[in-house]
């Protein structure tokens, strides 16, 4: 296997990582500030704003002066964040290193188009997918490793994921070769940095409405991130250590899902009822985990949400990719990762705003905007094309 792949991979593990180490503690790390509820949803808020709105321009960049100067940069910039964070003397600091770290945290586009650089296009799927393994793998071990760390103190995460993206650098910096060949030689503009594809692509035939789709499924995730949290804290009387078992145990599940699961249902079924079927059972689930009265009964239902909400989006990128011209097929799935970046952007502030109405709301609008997307999807299912192999499947 080629070095620069498996470096790229290990970059991927790094950044899932120092995400998925820092997300069950940011509510209470935040209320260690004074920040009130809302305030503390800003944390996840400013990370996600900021990630989406560099990743086209670092990924353009990367175009013009290399790979490898660019992930080198933002990598290190990520380790930066993660200390200033760590050890912030204030919260306008804490506050600035979120947005650091977001900003940093755009180099997914760069990693991925050193991929491109370095595979054949008949092998790409297969280290495209080692990407996205990198990152299922890092969402299950990070809220391990933070509950280690938060053994110590809750700014512990961060140093852990400062270390970690300090490695990253040193390895980007001593092992990985320059990939591009023939850089970009147009002028720079905010022309083609890739911003306007976001009002455009909604143009694109079908796509646009698969996209509206994939950012309204994405949405209820960006709500649950941040709403959960308090929900747990505030009326379960629980703390980040639950938190941190909350999303090992839905990792683990969604995980298995993706991985092994989801082959053997699309064998069986058709991509649009495996799609039904996920998101209205996710807006049923969400507005489930308000019912029970202690930890332990919220926790018996993750394996079940997790079996349910973890088909959506391996779901809507298939659809996007079938439904896609061949020649649109990087634009589609490069505004799909930006609509899901704005919706993981603009959930955790929708949070925020929910939970000063009381702590089982964002949990209760999660659930209604599961289902709203499960009504789009069923009056939009008769112009979703599938793939000539599903097209014989059992229909929802």
């Amino acid at each position: 296997m080629q070095r620069s792949l498996l470096i790229v991979v290990f970059i991927a593990f790094i950044n899932a990582l120092s995400v998925s180490i820092i997300v069950p503690v940011i509510y209470a790390y935040g209320r260690q500030y004074g920040l009130s509820d809302f305030q503390a949803s800003l944390l996840l808020t400013i990370f996600a704003a900021a990630q989406f709105l560099a990743m086209p321009v670092i990924g353009r960049l990367s175009d013009y002066f290399g790979r490898k100067p660019l992930l080198a940069i933002s990598i290190f910039g990520t380790a930066i964040a993660s200390f200033l964070s760590a050890f912030a003397p204030n919260v306008g600091i804490l506050f600035l290193a979120r947005a650091l770290d977001g900003v940093t945290g755009g180099n997914t586009s760069v990693a991925l188009a050193v991929i491109s650089d370095t595979t054949k296009p008949q092998d790409r799927a297969k280290s495209f997918g080692m990407f996205g393994a990198a990152y299922g793998v890092a969402f299950i071990l990070g809220p391990v490793i933070s509950i280690l760390a938060q053994q110590v103190s809750l700014s512990m995460p961060y140093v852990v994921a400062g270390v970690l993206a300090l490695v990253a650098t040193i390895l980007t910096v001593g092992f990985l070769p320059e990939t591009l060949q023939a850089r970009e030689r147009k002028p720079l503009s905010l022309g083609n940095l890739g911003f306007s594809q976001l009002i455009t692509g909604l143009k694109l035939p079908v796509v646009g409405s698969i996209l509206l789709l994939n950012f309204l499924s994405s949405l209820v995730f960006g709500i649950f991130t941040f709403g959960f949290q308090p929900y747990l804290i505030n009326v379960l009387k629980v703390g980040t250590t639950e938190i941190s078992t909350t999303l090992i145990v839905y990792g683990i599940v969604s995980a298995f899902m993706q991985a092994v699961a989801l082959k053997h249902l699309l064998k069986r079924f058709k991509l649009v009822s495996l799609l039904l079927v996920s998101l209205l059972g996710t807006g049923i689930m969400m507005a489930a985990l308000v019912l029970p009265q202690s930890y332990l009964g919220l926790l018996a239902l993750i394996p079940f949400l997790g079996i349910l909400s973890s088909l959506s989006r391996p779901v809507i990128t298939s659809l996007i990719s079938v439904n896609s011209r061949p020649e649109d097929q990087g634009v589609a799935m490069g505004l799909s990762e930006s609509y899901f970046s704005l919706a993981t952007a603009i959930g955790p502030l929708l949070g925020g705003v929910l939970v000063t109405l009381g702590y089982s709301t964002p949990l209760l609008a999660t659930g209604l905007v599961g289902i709203i997307a499960f009504g789009y999807t069923y009056l939009i299912r008769g112009m979703l094309h599938e793939a000539p192999s599903i097209k014989e499947k059992v229909d929802f």
